[in-house]
């Protein structure tokens, strides 16, 4: 049977989560699917519940390691081995709501050429409490063109989803020597390359603000915080290969970043400091002198 979409699902000691996430696309009732869910190393009982799923539905694929690999490592292995003609990612501790496929699959019949569909979703403290991300509204449904500014609004995977041969055919990858927003370049990579998206005005994800993540529970880790500058390294490499690196445009994709990373991080106190003489250093080492004004003004802004 011809695959419609892969849903790819890294998985690390998210016992609690992971039936409710695969229950999400398998409740969908679209037929054609796959699910390839990838055990990081859980030190709980993941494994074993993925194991027992898997028996029950054969659309399920699980793919256990014994090291620990990291959520961009794994999101790399698993479009590799993807059958689908569409990507779709979420991450073990979310879900999608019902209908998501059903309208992707009309986008997708009606637009022959698309490679990329970006749809709304919900911020979650449970399944009972949650608010639609207000911030990311494109208006009504249709084709809309990039920009700079519509990019990066969010530039997560899990509300998106890629034609498979589109990602394929450009190489786009996760960044896999770190934890701190490894999906940034592919994302950010994949908008330019494509130069419109189709606007699904749907809220079709829940993203759990789960305080036991990885991206809340490693905040204070300074190897996260270093993380980020290892990705902004990697988008820059990533598009001086596919030809689409633009300095004034780079410095835009830096700044805006980092004023993520500065508003999380100033709450921190001592952490907060750290990681502000960190970036100093680093602007220092790396000669990045032309991001200091971003950098100054996104200090004006906080205090």
């Amino acid at each position: 049977m011809k695959i419609k979409f892969s849903v790819i699902i890294p998985v690390y000691n998210a016992e609690k989560f992971i039936s409710g996430a695969l229950s999400s696309v398998l409740n969908q009732n679209y037929p054609d699917i796959e699910i390839i869910c990838l055990d990081d190393a859980s030190t709980d009982s993941s494994l074993a519940i993925l194991q027992q799923l898997a028996q029950r539905d054969n659309r399920i694929r699980v793919i256990s390691h014994t090291e620990n690999q990291g959520p961009g490592r794994l999101r790399n292995k698993a479009v590799k081995i993807a059958r689908g003609d569409w990507l779709l990612f979420s991450d073990a501790d979310d879900w999608f709501e019902p209908e998501l496929f059903n309208k992707l699959d009309k986008i997708i019949k009606t637009h022959k050429k698309l490679n990329i569909i970006e749809f709304g979703f919900y911020i979650a403290n449970n399944k009972n409490d949650r608010h639609i991300a207000n911030y990311l509204n494109f208006g009504s449904s249709g084709i809309k063109k990039c920009s700079t500014v519509d990019i990066m609004l969010c530039t997560s995977l899990w509300n998106k989803c890629f034609k498979k041969q589109f990602f394929w055919d450009n190489k786009l990858s996760c960044c896999e020597n770190n934890r701190s927003g490894e999906e940034i370049p592919a994302v950010i990579c994949a908008f330019l390359m494509a130069g419109e998206f189709y606007w699904l005005n749907f809220a079709g994800y829940n993203w759990l603000v789960n305080p036991d993540s990885l991206s809340h529970s490693r905040k204070k880790d300074a190897a996260f915080l270093s993380g980020v500058w290892q990705m902004l390294d990697c988008l820059k490499s990533e598009m001086k290969r596919l030809n689409i690196y633009d300095e004034s445009q780079y410095n835009k994709y830096c700044a805006t970043v980092l004023s993520w990373h500065i508003n999380e991080k100033f709450s921190l106190g001592c952490a907060y400091r750290k990681y502000y003489n960190q970036c100093r250093k680093l602007f220092s080492e790396t000669g990045q002198r032309k991001l200091k004004p971003y950098w100054m003004f996104v200090l004006k802004k906080i205090f």
